[in-house]
Parts: structure tokens; sequence; C-alpha cells
């Protein structure tokens, strides 16, 4: 990656670019992923204890 940055920054600022979207993407599957599991694995116990 590094030969690139020297070679092409066009390519290094795209590959960094691509990375912060992947970065982005994966922290919104990971808050969504973690709502919907405690919405459908701990909802029945969550609801007596009042969590949502």
């Amino acid at each position: 990656t590094f030969t690139y940055a020297v070679i092409d920054p066009l390519y290094a600022a795209a590959e960094v670019e691509l990375g912060l979207i992947l970065l982005v993407i994966t922290l919104a599957v990971n808050t969504l992923g973690r709502e919907l599991l405690m919405r459908l694995m701990g909802g029945r116990l969550a609801g007596s204890v009042g969590g949502g």
C-alpha cells in the first residue's frame, strides 16, 4: 500500500476513502445488528427489566 501511495496518490486517497466507507458500513451494521438482537433475543427478558 505504501508503494502505491508513493506511486499513485490518487489510488491511495481512493483506498482510504473505501476504508472509511467500509468502516462506516461496519459500524452501522454492528449497531443495527445489536439493536435487532436486543429486540429479538433479549426482548422478552429485557421487557421485565424495562429495556426496549
